[in-house]
């Protein structure tokens, strides 16, 4: 999974200037969905933001680095290659990306 292409999409779409740090570049090579939301492989680019999960996201961290925030500023996870993390639908917090990230996703309801 470390050799698929992905495709740029460009800036993250939480991302907000003057408020996150880097410019974070998101790709994606989106798999069928079998019986899920949406699976595949998702690229990014050191930088930050904030985000509310509105389903709950299962992942594989591939290569790269990155630390998840809850919102009230404590370490949820260090991300680095090997780890399987899942955020819950509802979680609020932040996504730090240290060294540009790859995983393979799985989203549920």
């Amino acid at each position: 999974y470390l050799r698929i292409s992905v495709t740029p999409q460009g800036t993250h779409k939480l991302w907000r200037a003057g408020s996150d740090v880097g410019h974070p570049q998101v790709s994606t090579r989106l798999f069928d969905k079998g019986n899920t939301m949406g699976t595949g492989l998702w690229e990014c680019t050191p930088g930050s933001w904030s985000i509310t999960r509105d389903s709950t996201e299962s992942f594989l961290v591939l290569k790269g680095a990155a630390t998840l925030y809850d919102s009230d500023g404590t370490i949820r996870v260090k991300l680095r290659p090997g780890v399987w993390h899942t955020t819950p639908a509802g979680w609020s917090g932040r996504w730090v990306v240290e060294e540009t990230l790859r995983k393979m996703f799985v989203v549920t309801a």
